[in-house]
């Protein structure tokens, strides 16, 4: 969904003046108005399973993100910046997929070398 809105839009990355052409943006298209729900009721819910489950660490980092951004979704569809909040949510989507395989991949990484360094070890220890 994201990237269909993000292909659709009459914006680029490379040009940023075409997020405030023909500002304001209105009629706002149906997609963008249900990606906008979409995101809103998606960091909402976060919210209550943030407050649901066990607290880690950065409980209050997750929650000031999460507060922050429905107040930001909220703030640029009721001030018809919307161009620019789909860039920005496009970009976090993108964000959300490869943060935590990055994480995992670190977390697997690290498992799966403790055995080539014990391996490596003992054929050091049988060199000397």
């Amino acid at each position: 969904m994201p990237q269909y809105i993000h292909i659709n839009l009459p914006t680029k990355l490379s040009d940023p003046t075409d997020l405030w052409r023909d500002y304001p943006h209105i009629p706002l298209a149906g997609p963008i108005k249900f990606y906008y729900l979409m995101q809103a009721a998606f960091y909402l819910h976060q919210l209550l399973i943030l407050n649901a489950e066990a607290r880690r660490k950065d409980h209050m980092q997750m929650m000031a993100h999460h507060v922050i951004t429905i107040a930001l979704i909220g703030a640029s569809y009721f001030t018809n910046f919307t161009r620019v909040g789909c860039l920005i949510l496009v970009l976090m989507d993108w964000c959300d997929i490869w943060l935590p395989v990055s994480g995992e991949l670190l977390h697997r990484g690290r498992y799966l070398m403790l055995p080539t360094l014990e391996i490596t070890a003992r054929q050091n220890v049988a060199l000397h």
